[in-house]
Parts: C-alpha cells; sequence; structure tokens
C-alpha cells in the first residue's frame, strides 16, 4: 500500500476522492546480467524485500526445457542434462566452434526460420557479421545491390540490405508516439545517404526512421550476431545457437540458453586443435562439455 500525505511512520492512509494514487511496479530477473554501470539493484530488492516471483514460464515450447532453464538459473548441474539429452550442446575446436554455431545459425534462417546467433566476445561477434554481410553479397543477386557503403562504429561495412542493431538510446529518434531508437534494436538498412546517414526499418514493427550521420558512426553495428550481454532482451520465435567460451559463468549462460523459444544451442571448444600447442592443457588433459558448462554454473558473475 503506498503512503499518501504526511501519515505517520507506519501507518498506511487510503487515497481520497479526487486524489490519484501511482503505482511504480520493477520487473526484472534478478539472476540474469546486471547493468554495467549500476548493476544489482533488482538482485537487492529480491534480496530485501518480499518482492513477487514469476513460477510459471510462458516463453518455451517445451515445459521440459523451460524446468531446465529455472535450473540453470539456480546454478543447478542437473539442468544441463535437458541439453546434453536433446542434442543442445555440440563441441569443437577454438577453430571450428564459431564456424558450427554459424553454419546452424544460417541453415535456420535458408529455412525461414526466426533464429539468433550469439557469441561471448566484441572480437568474435565482428567475425561472424563481417561473415554474414560477406555470405548475403555473394548470394545476392547482382542487380539487386544498391547504395553507397558506409563505415559504422564497428568498423564494419554496411550497405542498404544489411541487418544493423543501434547500440545507446536516442529519445530524439522517434518510432512511434510511445517509442523511440533503443539499445538492442534491430534494423535493416533501406538507404544509406551521402552524408553517411542511414534510412532503416525497424525489424520489429517495420517503422521506419532516419538515423543521422553521428549517431550511425558512434552507435550503430552490423547485427547479425551480438554478444550474450547486448542479447538479454531478445526472443527468437524458433532458435538460439551461442558460442561458448570457457570464460563464461552462471548469468551469461542462463541469458544465452533462454533466448529461442523452440531450442538453444552452445558450440564448446574443448579440443586443441593447433599441431603447435600439442602440449597445452587442452591439448593433454581435454574437457568434456560437462566440465566447461559445470564450471561455468559454479561461477556465479553476481
Amino acid at each position: 500500500m503506498e503512503e499518501v500525505g504526511d501519515a505517520e511512520p507506519g501507518k498506511e492512509t487510503h487515497a481520497g476522492a479526487g486524489e490519484n494514487v501511482a503505482h511504480v511496479v520493477l520487473v526484472g530477473d534478478d539472476a540474469q546480467l546486471a547493468s554495467v554501470s549500476a548493476g544489482g539493484v533488482l538482485r537487492d530488492i529480491a534480496a530485501e524485500t518480499d518482492a513477487l516471483t514469476l513460477t510459471e514460464l510462458v516463453r518455451f515450447v517445451s515445459p521440459a526445457e523451460g524446468a531446465a532453464t529455472l535450473a540453470i538459473r539456480r546454478g543447478d548441474p542437473m539442468g544441463l542434462g535437458y541439453y546434453i539429452d536433446h542434442g543442445r550442446v555440440h563441441v569443437g575446436s577454438e577453430q571450428t566452434a564459431a564456424d558450427m554455431a554459424y553454419r546452424a545459425w544460417a541453415a535456420d534462417l535458408d529455412a525461414g526460420r526466426d533464429s539468433v546467433l550469439l557469441a561471448p566476445t566484441n572480437d568474435i561477434v565482428d567475425a561472424l557479421n563481417a561473415r554474414a554481410r560477406h555470405d548475403r553479397l555473394v548470394a545476392a543477386d547482382p542487380a539487386a545491390l544498391h547504395g553507397r557503403e558506409i563505415v559504422l562504429a564497428d568498423l564494419l561495412h554496411a550497405s542498404p540490405g544489411d541487418i544493423i542493431r543501434t547500440r545507446k538510446n536516442a529519445r530524439h529518434l522517434r518510432l512511434s508516439r510511445t517509442d523511440f531508437v533503443r539499445n538492442g534494436y534491430r534494423f535493416q538498412i533501406i538507404e544509406t545517404l551521402d552524408d553517411g546517414a542511414i534510412n532503416a526499418k525497424h525489424l520489429s514493427t517495420g517503422r521506419m526512421v532516419h538515423l543521422p550521420a553521428r549517431y550511425v558512426k558512434d552507435n550503430v553495428t552490423l547485427g547479425y550476431a551480438c554478444t550474450i550481454d547486448g542479447a538479454q532482451g531478445l526472443t527468437a520465435g524458433h532458435a538460439c545457437h551461442v558460442v561458448g567460451a570457457g570464460s563464461l559463468f552462471r548469468q551469461l549462460l542462463y541469458v544465452a540458453l533462454t533466448r529461442g523459444r523452440v531450442e538453444n544451442h552452445i558450440y564448446l571448444s574443448t579440443a586443441e586443435s593447433d599441431p603447435h600447442r600439442v602440449l597445452a592443457p587442452k591439448a593433454t588433459h581435454p574437457e568434456t562439455a560437462v566440465d566447461v558448462l559445470s564450471k561455468a554454473l559454479a561461477r556465479d558473475g553476481a
């Protein structure tokens, strides 16, 4: 119950006739990734107050996968069994893990399925984005390619037809009366202008927006793949394909394995393929996929 007026401490008052009462509700998941600048607020609220917790999952097609994600959320290794039993964990070398994830994601797109591609670092994301753009251009009808190339904030090139991601909230760039360009929104480039500005279509709503050249240069990247941190607000209608890493911790793993409604796959490097590193620990004592994922669950990034 909200307190109104100058009530004595500890006493509740009710709004009288003609008075307005506002409810402020914070919604979030305290087991996901916190803000890099001022994180932990939801975690503190959940720990210190009688916060309500949702127990019924509606995102996943399979109730069993929903139950597995709750185990991952708690850091319970039993949740890994679902992903292993259903062929969602894929193992390769450092050179092949990202390739496996990319090929599976590309196959989904070719089949018309809504899927996302995630990676743990910006370097891997940039490589995947550059590959996706190259493959798009190679497969396209040359007569359909038009417009000038521009350089984005990630120093990668883009042209009409490419998928881009905005990386900073910009309330002055309106999509509608109630929405604006936000960090993490994805667009398709419709037109590139001579000054480096972009006219683009928001993928979720189909609404058009003009992105000024300065905003593009500082805050727009290719958007085929993204980091796990950047995907926290995404939901894919079909699948999520994640390039894994030994540096993952519980919150990253939880976010990564909960983006797809139908399937969530992770591709891990557990073997050493470099012939010059035959004595490296990964070559002499390679870990299993269960080892890698169990260690990630045990690391609490909070």
